[in-house]
């Protein structure tokens, strides 16, 4: 997504915890200069094996940062058949969606609903969605995903190709009403499809039995992987185990302001465009 990482070892440095716990990579054991071994990969696949598939993936294509193909191949899990499809659909998608004009979706960028603050307990961007201020039915769904691909678009374009971010689902005041289970499924869609391997976690807070009861049959449709990466907190102490409680908005008892100061859209020009990235 941003522009080519001229030295491999520069993709590798966004670390992330070494357990399922985070969803992060683990880097035990990998020499130098060479992309971590991701937890969910150790024992199905040998680090020299899965990064020799990623030499594959380079001469396919030369031109594409080896960070944004590593991403693509743990998204298929090191089968270099089912990466260079993924990532051909990606190319497609891409062409399609991005660059996003900001105009298209600004209203639904200015209900200030989607976005980062702060960072995980890995150092890693916590982007906030406030699901009280989701209206499934005043949204235009097509709108919604522009706001969520120019927000995503925004980040990325700062991190390594290896980049993750913690996504963090605040249902603080939210009610029924606000419950946008057809959008919801487009996000994790488009996500898991364009961005592999982006997420390192999911925090989801405040969670009651009902949502609990929910979750238990949503998780079954997704990768286990992804099921793997999602927390369910019923307290704060349960969110401070991802999220440290000085990088908490003061709302939930932490030091930083509960929306940022500034917003990537804010001061457009009349482009609009959020700039070009890779993936």
């Amino acid at each position: 997504m941003a522009a080519l990482v001229e030295d491999p070892a520069q993709a590798s440095s966004a670390s992330a915890s070494s357990s399922p716990h985070s969803g992060g990579a683990e880097a035990a054991g990998v020499a130098e200069g060479e992309f971590p071994l991701p937890w969910f990969m150790k024992g199905k696949m040998e680090p020299e094996e899965l990064r020799a598939r990623l030499g594959v993936l380079q001469a396919k294509y030369p031109d594409v940062a080896p960070g944004i193909l590593w991403r693509f191949l743990l998204g298929r899990k090191g089968v270099v058949e089912k990466a260079q499809a993924m990532f051909e659909e990606h190319l497609v998608w891409k062409a399609a969606h991005i660059p996003v004009d900001f105009r298209s979706c600004r209203d639904e960028l200015e209900k200030k609903k989607l976005y980062f603050n702060g960072e995980d307990v890995d150092g890693n961007p916590v982007l906030y969605f406030r699901s009280s201020k989701q209206d499934p039915q005043t949204r235009d769904i097509d709108a919604s995903m522009r706001m969520v691909v120019y927000t995503l678009e925004s980040k990325f374009n700062s991190l390594p190709e290896t980049g993750q971010i913690t996504v963090f689902i605040d249902r603080e005041g939210a009610t029924k009403k606000n419950f946008d289970p057809e959008l919801l499924k487009l996000i994790a869609s488009s996500l898991g499809n364009n961005y592999p391997e982006r997420m390192a976690r999911t925090v989801v807070y405040p969670t009651g039995l009902v949502f609990r009861g929910i979750w238990m049959i949503a998780k079954m449709f997704l990768d286990p992987v992804t099921a793997k990466k999602v927390h369910l907190c019923g307290s704060i102490e349960d969110v401070t185990q991802h999220i440290a409680p000085a990088n908490l908005p003061r709302r939930m008892g932490g030091t930083l302001p509960d929306e940022p100061a500034y917003y990537p859209w804010q001061g457009e020009d009349q482009s609009g465009d959020a700039g070009q990235a890779e993936a």
